[in-house]
């Protein structure tokens, strides 16, 4: 997760929308080039709170300490064009032209998932959700299917946790109980794949079932889950409709399983 992506995440997910947390993410994020030259001083007074407060906020954000907050912001902003790609599409291409290449790449990516997904191994996935303890989530950014399958895994009496905080998913992974199964998207993206193949060694243990979603690229790293999912992705946003509609295939399944 970049920098940029982790300050939304948490600005979208802070319920209360008058706290100091929320009001001063919003305002690094609508100033993102400035902070990025700012001292943790001139930030504080950029925002009307203490050095102290912007500190404990960038704690919370994940970080170590406002230096490295920083650092990750100021690489996140010079390679910002390269991370926040809807889709790749040659340069000379007009607005009309992105929009068709957009919508044709979306569906090629659905119908090539579509045409290579095992639905025995999906079948094989939901038994082994119905049969869990319980079961963890660990997104990447985008989240719609992840919700609808924790309603369903919820619903049948099974606790299902979806862990948003990428920066903590490593360290809830390490504490999963025995008999949870994990699934775990890896989309093709900025962060490479170190933190997906640390994060599925630490949800396999005790011997806990994992399954991975990710793009060709990743998989070959990833192959030691027990259930992998892998399509040719665009290493774009695009491949994201992938993963959900795969999360959409495994929910389909299990509700054939409870209803």
């Amino acid at each position: 997760m970049t920098a940029v992506e982790n300050l939304l995440v948490n600005y979208n997910f802070s319920f209360d929308r008058d706290s100091t947390f929320h009001s001063i993410t919003r305002i690094i994020l609508q100033n993102m080039h400035h902070v990025s030259r700012m001292s943790i001083n001139e930030l504080a007074e950029f925002c009307f709170t203490s050095p102290s407060t912007i500190s404990r906020i960038v704690k919370n954000l994940g970080y170590k300490n406002y230096s490295t907050f920083q650092s990750s912001l100021t690489r996140c902003l010079g390679e910002y064009r390269f991370h926040n790609v809807i889709v790749s599409s040659p340069s000379y291409f007009g607005l009309e032209d992105q929009i068709n290449h957009l919508f044709s790449s979306e569906l090629d990516l659905i119908s090539q998932v579509k045409q290579g997904l095992d639905i025995d191994l999906v079948r094989d996935l939901a038994t082994c959700l119905k049969g869990s303890n319980h079961v963890a989530i660990f997104p990447y950014v985008a989240i719609l299917m992840e919700l609808s399958l924790q309603s369903d895994l919820m619903y049948s009496g099974i606790c299902c946790d979806v862990i948003l905080d990428q920066t903590g998913q490593l360290s809830y992974a390490k504490k999963l109980p025995n008999n949870t199964s994990s699934i775990i998207i890896a989309p093709d993206g900025p962060a490479g794949v170190s933190h997906f193949a640390a994060l599925l060694d630490a949800a396999a243990r005790n011997g806990n079932k994992t399954c991975v979603i990710t793009s060709s690229t990743s998989a070959r790293e990833l192959r030691k889950a027990d259930y992998l999912f892998s399509f040719e992705g665009k290493q774009s946003i695009c491949d994201q409709f992938a993963t959900q509609a795969i999360v959409g295939a495994i929910t389909l399944a299990y509700r054939e399983l409870i209803f």
